[in-house]
């Protein structure tokens, strides 16, 4: 997982400059970070660092079902992964 953890955070901070961008706009930028997200599983995916992913995932919870952004299987194990921020 600590790998996975690596290629975000190195894709990412390539995009710094976006993230500056958006905040001085004062913009959401929630569908962007998960469009790079995809792109970057798919190359993950690709480069054979991860098995799977699935997008928009559900999953059963002790309070009902809930929807998360990502799960991304690793080494046969699946990883939950999803995108919160708060105001």
């Amino acid at each position: 997982m600590e790998l996975i953890i690596q290629n975000i955070r190195d894709w990412f901070i390539a995009k710094k400059e976006y993230f500056e961008v958006f905040a001085e706009a004062d913009t959401r930028i929630e569908g962007w970070f998960k469009a790079e997200l995809i792109v970057l599983l798919n190359r993950l995916l690709q480069e054979n660092v991860i098995e799977k992913f699935k997008r928009e995932a559900k999953i059963d919870t002790p309070t009902g079902r809930k929807q998360i952004d990502f799960i991304i299987s690793l080494k046969g194990e699946p990883h939950l992964c999803d995108s919160k921020h708060s105001a």
